[in-house]
């Protein structure tokens, strides 16, 4: 299966519209309107801890975030997502401590574009036992050796889940090093059954700690209304 077209890379675009570097992210879609899932600190250049500038997008202002897409041709593109006009309004409904998580509204997308929405085509992992797991992102050091963001390629990272759930369900830790560049990348837990390997979606990589070098990750199936959007 191929995992990596449901990883998304976002450039990061200046005032001057150069790219500086980029994140990841993965689209769902939910009443038919497509939402772009990234991290908080992606879309909004700002910390959860205390909501402050996040350290390495100080500078850079009101940035854009654009979306890279392939058409029906195979054609990679960039898609505006237009969050540098919004930013303002959602950061009202962001608050300190919260999960490293946004769910962002995309009205209209290309129409020449193929796009692949996790939870239609993956059910939702539900265990809470420690799986292996897989995340799919685009790491900035990529970007120190390929400037093109049209010729980047996603990559595999593979880990397992370790320890017990947090935040009322919420949270994990893994063994994974998500590392800057796939901040907001899908993460999917994988398993045997008769010789056929099934994927789940599981959750976002949402933080990293330098005390352990593991990542943690959010899970889908401990929000309620993220969970919903898997199962109805």
């Amino acid at each position: 299966m191929e995992l990596s077209k449901y990883s998304y890379l976002l450039a990061y675009i200046d005032s001057s519209e150069n790219i500086f570097g980029n994140a990841t992210g993965f689209l769902i879609k939910n009443n038919n309107l497509a939402y772009l899932c990234s991290n908080v600190h992606v879309l909004f250049g700002i910390s959860v801890d205390d909501l402050t500038v996040y350290k390495d997008l100080i500078g850079y202002g009101n940035y854009k975030i654009s979306l890279r897409y392939r058409d029906k041709s195979g054609t990679y593109h960039l898609f505006d997502t237009e969050i540098d006009k919004k930013r303002n309004f959602y950061k009202e409904f962001l608050f300190p401590k919260m999960l490293d998580l946004f769910i962002y509204p995309l009205p209209e997308l290309p129409k020449n574009g193929e796009f692949n929405y996790i939870n239609e085509d993956f059910e939702i992992e539900s265990s809470e036992e420690n799986k292996k797991i897989v995340a799919l992102g685009y790491p900035f050091l990529d970007w120190l050796n390929e400037k093109n963001i049209l010729k980047r390629i996603c990559r595999t990272k593979s880990g397992s889940t370790i320890g017990n759930l947090t935040e009322n369900g919420r949270r994990i830790n893994t063994s994974l090093y998500v590392e800057s560049g796939m901040s907001g990348c899908p993460i999917f837990s994988l398993s045997e059954n008769n010789g056929q390997t099934i994927y789940k979606f599981i959750g976002i990589g949402d933080g990293f700690d330098p005390k352990t070098n593991h990542s943690f990750i959010t899970r889908f199936y401990g929000s309620e209304p993220n969970r919903k959007i898997f199962t109805e």
